[in-house]
This record gives C-alpha cells, sequence and structure tokens, in this order.
C-alpha cells in the first residue's frame, strides 16, 4: 500500500493502516513518500489541490518525482510478486531498505512472514471479502473502523 506523508486528505492512519491491518496477507506493508501528497497519485484535479491546500499539505515535490520514488519500492515488488522466489523477494526487501535509508520513503507498517521462498502464493481469494467488508464498516457512521 502506498501513502505519501504530505497526505491529510486520506492520511494512513485513517485508510492505509487499517487496511493493512485487515490484510490476511503475510506479505505486505504500508510504504509512504517521503514530502508526497494525497492529489499527486492521480491526475491533476483543482477539486483536490483545494482540498489539499484547505486540510494543510505542503508537498516538496512534484508529482513526477513522488511516482518516480515509489516505483523504485513497486516495480522490485511486483518482479517478487510475479516471480515469488527467494531471489527476487530479497532484491525487493533490499530496494525497500535502500529507499528509505535514502529518506525517500517511510515504511509505516510491515509483514514479511511469507514473502520468500516462494511461499507468498495465497490461497484462492484470500481478500475476496474485503472489498464488500470496507464499504459495509465505511457505511457505519461514515467512518472507517475496522474491527
Amino acid at each position: 500500500l502506498f501513502t505519501a506523508t504530505q497526505d491529510c486528505v486520506d492520511p494512513p492512519e485513517k485508510n492505509s493502516l487499517p487496511v493493512f491491518d485487515a490484510l490476511k496477507s503475510g506479505c505486505a506493508a504500508v510504504v509512504s513518500v517521503v514530502g508526497g501528497s494525497h492529489c499527486q497519485w492521480a491526475a491533476p484535479s483543482l477539486g483536490c489541490k483545494t482540498t489539499e491546500t484547505l486540510c494543510g499539505a505542503h508537498p516538496n515535490m512534484t508529482r513526477e518525482v513522488q511516482v518516480q520514488k515509489a516505483m523504485q519500492v513497486l516495480l522490485p515488488f511486483l518482479d517478487a510478486a510475479f516471480v515469488s522466489d527467494s531471489k527476487t523477494w530479497t532484491e525487493f526487501a533490499y530496494a525497500l531498505d535502500a529507499a528509505v535509508d535514502a529518506g525517500d520513503v517511510k515504511l509505516l507498517a510491515r509483514r514479511t512472514a511469507s514473502c520468500q521462498d516462494g511461499r507468498v502464493a495465497p490461497e484462492a481469494d484470500l481478500d475476496a471479502v474485503f472489498p464488500a467488508r470496507c464499504q459495509r464498516l465505511v457505511a457505519v457512521d461514515g467512518a472507517l473502523a475496522v474491527s
């Protein structure tokens, strides 16, 4: 899961971290791009930019730089997820650690129990019920309260 340190529109405490906690996967992480913002994950929008301004976001990079920093971690993760052997998972772990060490991202949460030795393949439909469960939780009191 990706977020950004200047995301006041949908902060990790209210979205990414509850989603992470609800995932059944033993192989997951929440990565926050340092200096990035919520609106820079999508196409430019006046409404989103106005909301960020009102909530106090102060991104210190362009949208392109934010995406580039995320890709440093995302591409090795995808390689590991699709190849699923210990070498690609090790390469992903090194890429993630290097991005953290360089100050490009912060690691907000990480679970690695099944991220190696080809054991990442989840059972069928591991998180199939998650979208419906999430929608029900959001509909209750208009807030996501993971139980």
